[in-house]
Formats: C-alpha cells, structure tokens, sequence
C-alpha cells in the first residue's frame, strides 16, 4: 500500500512539472524539452544553457511552459 502511494505521489508529481522549451536555429529544428521542479529552477537551467551552449542566439525560440499552462517567453543573446 504505501509503494502504491508513493509511485502515485511521484506521477502527480511528474505530471505538474515546469518545462524549459528550446528550439534551436541550427538547420534541423532542434527541440529540447527539460522538466523542471518549478519555475524558479526552468529559469537557472535556462540561464546555465544560454550561458554555455554556443547554439543558442537571438532567433532560437525558448519559453517556459508553467504547469498551469502558462508559457513565458525567454529571449537569447
């Protein structure tokens, strides 16, 4: 009874994540997705990326999509 509880705590958990969306401007439509534990976490993940990967510029597409299904629109270099 209590494994039950717990896998199920962990799929509504899984379920009401944050994502971090990337579509990258490299000829081959890269689409990332990241699940993130809240918003705060998608947006550090999102500066670490911006930060490090040379793909990323001012025409890649990146937004976060809330579990509420609010998307935030985040801009590159």
């Amino acid at each position: 009874m209590n494994k039950l509880l717990i896998v199920l705590l962990a799929l509504s958990f899984q379920a009401s994540a944050d994502e971090l969306h990337i579509i990258k401007n490299d000829g081959m439509s890269s689409h990332e997705v990241y699940k993130c534990v809240d918003t705060r976490t998608c947006y550090h993940l999102y500066k670490t990326k911006w930060f490090f990967d040379k793909n990323i510029n001012c025409s890649t597409k990146m937004w976060i999509e809330r579990n509420n299904r609010v998307i935030m629109r985040l801009k590159g270099r």
